[in-house]
C-alpha cells in the first residue's frame, strides 16, 4: 500500500511539473506593459533602445537609414556585398571618381 502512494504521490509530482513547464513563454513584456520603456525609446523583444530618428528605420535593435547603410541597403537585411556602397538605396561599385571606368558618362 505504501508503494502505491508513492507512486501514486510522484506521478502527481510529475503531472504538475510538465504543466507548468510546457506554458508558452510570456508575452513580450512591451506588449503587457505599454509604458516599460520611457519617452523617445522604443521596445524589441523586451528591451528599450533609442527611438529611430528621421529617415531612419527600425531594423531590429538598429535604426538605420535605407538609404545609405551598408548593411541595410533599401529594406533592413539587405547588406551589399565587399567593395559596394548603399547610395539612394542601391548597392553599388565603391568606385572613385578619378577611375576612367568609374566617371559618370559624357553629357551628349
Amino acid at each position: 500500500m505504501r508503494s502505491f502512494l508513492f507512486i501514486s504521490g510522484l506521478l502527481v509530482t510529475m503531472l504538475l511539473v510538465l504543466s507548468c513547464s510546457s506554458n508558452t513563454l510570456p508575452a513580450d513584456p512591451c506588449d503587457e506593459y505599454p509604458d516599460l520603456c520611457k519617452a523617445g525609446q522604443r521596445c524589441y523583444i523586451g528591451d528599450c533602445y533609442a527611438a529611430c530618428g528621421v529617415g531612419e528605420s527600425e531594423c531590429g535593435r538598429v535604426c538605420a537609414n535605407l538609404m545609405t547603410n551598408r548593411f541595410h541597403c533599401g529594406a533592413c537585411k539587405n547588406p551589399c556585398k565587399a567593395g559596394e556602397i548603399c547610395k539612394e538605396g542601391l548597392c553599388k561599385p565603391d568606385c572613385p571618381p578619378t577611375l576612367p571606368i568609374c566617371r559618370p558618362p559624357p553629357r551628349p
